[in-house]
C-alpha cells in the first residue's frame, strides 16, 4: 500500500483537484478583467457622468478584487499543502 506521498492517489487527487480550482478561478479573474476594462472604456466615454456605469465599474473591481483574494487564498492553501506532503515524505523517509 502507497503512503501519503506525491505519488499515492490521495495526494494526485488533491493535486488534480486544486489544480482544476486554479484553472477555474483564473478564468474568472481574466473574464473579470476584461469586465473592468470594459467598465472603465464605458465611464471614461461619460466622463464619468453617468452614475450607473460609475456604479457599475466600482462592483465590477470589487468582484475582481475578490476574485484576486480567492487567488492568494488558494495559492496559501498550495503552498501548505505542498509543505505537508513534503514534511510527510520525510517522516516516512526516516522511518
Amino acid at each position: 500500500m502507497e503512503g501519503p506521498g506525491v505519488g499515492s492517489p490521495l495526494a494526485r487527487a488533491v493535486m488534480q483537484y486544486g489544480t482544476a480550482r486554479y484553472k477555474a478561478l483564473r478564468q474568472d479573474v481574466e473574464a473579470q478583467a476584461m469586465e473592468v476594462d470594459k467598465r472603465m472604456a464605458r465611464n471614461k466615454e461619460t466622463a464619468g457622468f453617468n452614475p450607473k456605469n460609475t456604479l457599475k465599474l466600482q462592483i465590477a473591481k470589487q468582484k475582481l478584487g475578490e476574485l484576486s483574494a480567492s487567488m492568494a487564498i488558494l495559492g496559501n492553501e498550495a503552498a501548505a499543502a505542498m509543505t505537508t506532503v513534503e514534511t510527510q515524505q520525510q517522516h516516512n523517509n526516516n522511518d
